[in-house]
Parts: structure tokens; sequence; C-alpha cells
């Protein structure tokens, strides 16, 4: 990475950096009244100015502004923008983000959006660091499957998740000894009530070789608590976490239980392999119900994105080269017996550029067939989506996504 370096005073600097990231997207769709007819593409464009200010050891304050434009997809349906990850924001306390749209009558214009994504300012004093601000926001320790990152996570179908959506937030993280850690965060999740708000700590200790943790939160009124371990058993680094989640009250929910194991080893100086295995109590154990969960709050506002019970992930990473590598990822619902696959491929072509090649496609039953005249017939007749779809499989119901990604760094 390139970047400019001031000194602006004694003991202060200010640094300024940032990238741009440009996405070509091909969604290819497979036959069914569910899916577009053709295939789409999308061309997407995003850029990132960082600035980093620091007063001595006591101040820091830290600014990103995004800006993102995107072409309308060739093609019905494009997914482009979300799967990439730039279309990811969050609930603001104060709106930071400004779209330019452009009139209807102008046929392939281009849509702009800005946002500021990280605005914080930060005070370190001995064994106490708080920040203020919009900044991002993550607990837990699982490789592949995250049950305490409740806001904000990524899915697995997220390309790019180089930089997770800011919050508007307070955090302050306490220290002390060699090996004990607390973090206490108030973040804005859509309102200055409970219903709106995430309250969560999380306090850590090392024994031996092993960091073990303690979760506590409240979380738009659901009580959730939780336990954490990493460490490591011979050559592999091994995590496991799991959360129980009592829902509010008004909530007509059953309190339930997310828990996810897995393993990192690296038998070779180029080969990284990795796996996890999850369950969630509230998953649903028959297929039919998928749809209905993704209509669900929980699924809309990205806490959850997962809709069975019993899962299994791995991973593989091969450096071929110091400037080539190669990757796999598969994610399964054993219970349905689908899967998500997604190879990638990265070439650095420079010490500031990289070009990426990725995608995944869902593997599974597809969906039972259906007519459209079938389908609005039934809609018609106030029958509910989901109990007209035959819907047989989680990842069945994904298309196919390839990526091409060129990122630059200055």
């Amino acid at each position: 990475m390139i970047s400019w370096l001031f000194v602006a005073a004694a003991g202060a600097q200010l640094q300024l950096h940032g990238d741009t990231k440009s996405f070509f997207v091909v969604t290819v769709p497979y036959d069914h009244v569910l899916m577009p007819d053709t295939a789409s593409a999308q061309g997407i464009v995003d850029g990132r100015l960082k600035l980093d200010v620091r007063g001595g050891e006591l101040l820091r304050f830290q600014a990103h502004q995004t800006l993102t434009a995107w072409a309308p997809g060739t093609g019905a349906g494009s997914t482009g923008l979300g799967s990439a990850g730039v279309e990811l924001t969050s609930e603001e306390a104060v709106a930071l983000t400004f779209e330019l749209t452009p009139d209807a009558d102008e046929a392939g214009a281009m849509t702009a959006r800005t946002r500021t994504d990280r605005l914080w300012l930060g005070l370190s004093v001995p064994h106490l660091d708080v920040r203020v601000g919009r900044q991002a926001v993550s607990f837990g320790k699982g490789l592949m499957f995250t049950p305490m990152d409740l806001v904000n996570p990524f899915t697995p179908a997220t390309v790019d998740s180089e930089y997770k959506p800011g919050v508007d937030s307070v955090r302050a993280d306490a220290y002390w000894g060699m090996a004990n850690q607390v973090t206490l965060v108030a973040a804005y999740a859509g309102s200055w009530d409970a219903e709106g708000m995430v309250f969560a700590g999380y306090g850590q200790t090392t024994v031996g070789v092993w960091d073990l943790g303690l979760f506590a939160g409240l979380v738009r009124r659901d009580l959730v608590s939780g336990v954490a371990v990493a460490g490591s058993v011979g050559p592999v680094g091994v995590t496991a976490e799991a959360t129980v989640t009592v829902p509010a009250q008004a909530l007509d929910e059953d309190p339930f239980v997310r828990a996810t194991a897995g393993g990192m080893w690296i038998p070779t100086e180029r080969l990284t392999l990795s796996g996890a295995v999850y369950f969630q109590s509230n998953g649903a154990s028959d297929p039919s119900e998928y749809l209905g969960r993704y209509q669900e709050p929980r699924y809309e506002r990205g806490e959850l994105w997962a809709v069975g019970r019993w899962y299994a992930g791995l991973s593989a990473g091969f450096q071929a080269s110091p400037t080539l590598s190669a990757s796999l990822f598969a994610i399964a619902n054993l219970e349905d017996q689908s899967a998500l696959l997604g190879p990638g491929l990265a070439w650095s072509v420079s010490s500031n550029a990289d070009l990426v090649l990725s995608g995944y496609a869902g593997v599974g039953q597809r969906p039972d067939e259906l007519t459209e005249e079938a389908l609005l017939d039934a809609v018609f007749a106030g029958q509910d989506v989901e109990d007209v779809v035959g819907v047989n499989s989680e990842f069945g119901l994904f298309p196919a996504v390839l990526f091409a990604e060129w990122k630059a760094y200055f």
C-alpha cells in the first residue's frame, strides 16, 4: 500500500490512503419461475478514502468515505451489489449515506452512493481504550459460522468482506495483566429504545494456550449469553463458541441455541485447511419453511442467514506461488443435503494491486416445477408463496454467480 504520512506536530501523525475496487458480476439462473429468464451482468466500482490521525499515544481519529457507482444489470434480476458486499450498510443514528439516482427515462445511467463508513474518535489511557462514533463491531471467534456476531455479519455468499459496515456506537476495551480483557459496546440499530439498540459485553482471559471468553448482551430486547474458546491441539488451531438467545417477550419465539466448533491446520507452507460444524435450534427442519424464514426480521436485518439446523463447512487455500493463490470453500446443509460451493483465484499483480476471480453456486435439489400462471393463480387465491413453491433444499435455491474483481490500493 502506498500512503502519505505527514507529521503535523510533535507526536502527531496524519495518514491518508485508500483503495478502489471494480467488480464484474454475472448471475446465471436455473430454469424456474422464481428465476429470471436470462443471465444478468452488472458492473460496480467502489472507492474508499481513509484518513487516520494520531495525536501521540492519547488520541486517535479515523474516517472512511466510500463512493460506489453501478450500472443497471443487463438482463433481469441482477444480484451483483449484494453479493459483492458493497451494498451492505447499517442503521444510522446520523444519516451519512446519500444516493444519486438517475431519472427513470435515463436508460443505462449510472447510480452512485456515498457513505461515511467510519467516523470515530478514540481515547487511550493505560489499561483503557474508548471509541465513540461509527466503527466496525464484531464479537466471537468462529471460523466460518459466527453465533456471537450479531451486528451485520457477513454471509458466505459475500465475495468481498474486507470492510465490515460501520455502526454508530460507543466501545470501551479494558485490559489488565497480560491476558485479561473486557469489551463493552452500545450500538445503534434503528431507534433509541431497547428495540433498536444493541448492548453487549465480552470478557476474555488466557489460561495456558487457551483463550476463554464470556458474552452477554441485550440485542434488540433479546437476552443473549454465550461462551467462546480458542486454542490449539498439537498443530491444529481450534475454536468453538455457543450462544443462547431468549427472545423478547413480545415475540412469539422460544429460546434457541446457536453453536459452532472448528479447526485450522497448515500442513505445509503453501496449504491451509479449515473446517467447522454449526447448529442452530431455531432452524427449519422442513424445506417448505425456508422461504417463510427469509421474510422474518432476523433474516431481513442480516442477524441470521442459514435457515436450516445442521451445517458443515470446509475451506482450502493453496499458495501456488508468491503472487498466485487458489481457494475453495463448501458449506453444506446436512439435513437436506445441499451445498454452496465457491472457488477462487487471486493474483497479486503488483505490491498494491490484486486481481480476483471467484464465485459460488448452489448444489442441491431444485424447487418443484411450477408455471407462472399457476403461481399467479395461487397468489390471487390468497395463498402464500412459500406454500405454493415446492422448495426441496436450501442451497438448491441459489443460482450460480461469477465475479471478477480488481483491487488497487494507494
